[in-house]
């Protein structure tokens, strides 16, 4: 079995499905979530107030979309997690070593939104 995710935390910590399921996670302190992706290999999620996981994967929402998800479509969080202010050398060092994690598939391509990630 392959990582199908991994988060990484400020305190420098990481999290994946192989350590146990979403709802295990350490719900706070989060800077990013790298994840298996079928379009692009590897899918850097980060910059959000909060990461949700709903059906197989991690979204990144603001404050208003966490509250949309809540009110609007119930049960399909499965597990919420807060994200984290970090000094620059900190969220540097998260987003390396989400882009370099030798466990996920490497990056193929690049999404719209990931406009300036490489």
């Amino acid at each position: 079995m392959s990582l199908r995710w991994r988060i990484y935390y400020r305190d420098g910590g990481t999290f994946s499905d192989m350590e146990g399921p979403p709802s295990a996670a350490p719900g706070r302190g989060v800077l990013c979530i790298a994840q298996a992706d079928e379009v692009c290999g590897r899918l850097v999620v980060r910059d959000y107030y909060a990461y949700l996981f709903e059906g197989d994967q991690w979204i990144g929402v603001q404050r208003d979309g966490l509250e949309s998800r809540l009110f609007d479509f119930p049960g399909s969080i499965v597990r919420a997690v807060h994200g984290a202010m970090a000094s620059e050398r900190e969220y540097d060092d998260a987003i390396n070593r989400a882009l370099s994690d030798p466990d996920l598939p490497p990056k193929s391509a690049r999404r719209l939104h990931e406009i300036g990630v490489s």
